[in-house]
């Protein structure tokens, strides 16, 4: 009995959190381009002369022969300069404008409660609030507010409500470069482009939406996240575009999976971003070992 209450007061809290977990956030690539290994040495065009025979002390070659490898790593740091420059530019990325959406939630096919996302943003800030409602525990928020910068977007502040228990707060210090924990009072170093757990689904949307191409099949993306306790690396590969059928039409959808953390992760998290609404998330499904499943459908978007 315990242990079917427990399973009871997870599953939708699971379900909130799948919002959360839903997968770079962001890999950068390297495409090293082709490097010479070596040149051919140029043939002289042969030319018949008569000479007399003199005697010439042999002259000792002053070129030098190209290293390889010396080349290599020339193209190589030239190459990370670009990559770091183009980094702190950041990439091209475009917000979906503010939005209201309601989500269905199932275990294992099963509706078992519902969950409301309000997202909004001017350009300059945004804010993100997740409720759940869950009965006998109380309202569940999840809540994200920050800056929008060269990264895209920049939470300062993540804050859980979960129900009469106490709040737990994560602070991420910008200008300091550093992010502190209610539950940890050690502070973490803070990496560009960090994102909560909640913000990572948006900041997915406008690097999709800024260039589709970046996140084709096949490429895997790394994203700080600035857990509960703790800034941890989440890598979302992405599966491509897929035609899933939902609310009685066809979307298209690009579907991410986010890469276990560590060997001892076995939990399969996913999220598919429709292109016809601005690649915000539609389906978030996250698989136990055992088997059970936790999907949140979207089943309205009401723009602001």
């Amino acid at each position: 009995m315990r242990e079917l209450a427990i399973k009871r007061f997870k599953s939708p809290l699971v379900i909130a959190i799948v919002l959360s977990l839903a997968l770079h956030a962001i890999v950068c690539l390297y495409f090293v381009s082709n490097i010479p290994i070596g040149t051919v040495p140029h043939q002289p065009e042969v030319v018949q002369a008569v000479l007399k025979s003199i005697q010439v002390a042999p002259v000792a070659s002053t070129s030098k022969k190209p290293d390889p490898m010396a080349e290599m790593a020339d193209t190589y740091a030239k190459e990370l300069q670009a990559y770091q420059a183009l980094e702190r530019a950041g990439q091209k990325f475009i917000l979906p404008p503010p939005a209201k959406l309601t989500y269905q939630g199932f275990v294992n096919g099963g509706p078992i409660t519902s969950g409301q996302v309000d997202w909004q943003q001017d350009s300059q800030t945004y804010s993100l609030a997740v409720k759940v409602s869950l009965v006998f525990f109380g309202d569940f928020v999840f809540t994200s507010t920050g800056k929008i910068d060269e990264y895209g977007i920049a939470p300062e502040l993540y804050r859980e409500q979960r129900g009469s228990r106490g709040d737990r707060v994560v602070t991420l210090m910008r200008d300091q470069g550093v992010v502190s924990f209610s539950m940890n009072k050690e502070l973490a170093t803070l990496p560009p482009g960090t994102q909560d757990r909640f913000s990572i689904l948006f900041q997915l949307a406008g690097l999709v939406t800024g260039d589709p191409a970046v996140d084709a099949q096949g490429v895997a993306r790394d994203i700080p996240i600035a857990s509960i306790d703790k800034v941890e690396t989440w890598t979302f590969l992405s599966l491509g575009d897929e035609v899933i059928q939902q609310n009685n039409r066809d979307y298209k959808a690009r579907h991410f999976v986010r890469k276990p953390r560590d060997e001892g992760d076995n939990r399969r998290v996913e999220v598919w971003l429709s292109e016809n609404d601005h690649y915000l998330p539609i389906r978030m499904r996250q698989t136990e070992a055992n088997g059970t499943t936790y999907e949140l459908l979207a089943n309205q978007i009401l723009y602001q």
